[in-house]
């Protein structure tokens, strides 16, 4: 429990922006920058976290599973981006294999 609470001290959720801002998916697709990708999901694990629990206290079970739902899409999202790097990056390698065996 400390290391969430620490999390949201970290990420200072401000609960004044859009409810689903956090799990809007913008971007193009890449992969883009590793660093802003962990702390874009940890930002939305923190801020579902705190949604998720108010609405456990008001018992509101439709917007729990909405809000669960979500974030498995968002990570679902991310997790189909790593994929696409790695596969773009095993195919550059085995390029880059093909021409030094052709060299040698």
């Amino acid at each position: 429990l400390t290391w969430l609470i620490e999390a949201i001290d970290l990420y200072d959720v401000n609960k004044s922006q859009d409810d689903s801002e956090y799990l809007n998916d913008t971007d193009d697709g890449a992969l883009g920058d590793l660093a802003a990708l962990a702390e874009r999901s940890d930002k939305a694990f923190v801020k579902y976290a705190c949604d998720a629990y108010m609405a456990f206290l008001i018992g509101d079970d439709d917007r729990y599973n909405a809000l669960e739902e979500n974030l498995v899409e968002f990570c679902e999202r991310d997790h189909m981006k790593v994929e696409r790097e790695i596969a773009r990056v095993q195919y550059e390698v085995n390029a880059k294999a093909e021409q030094i065996e052709k060299i040698q």
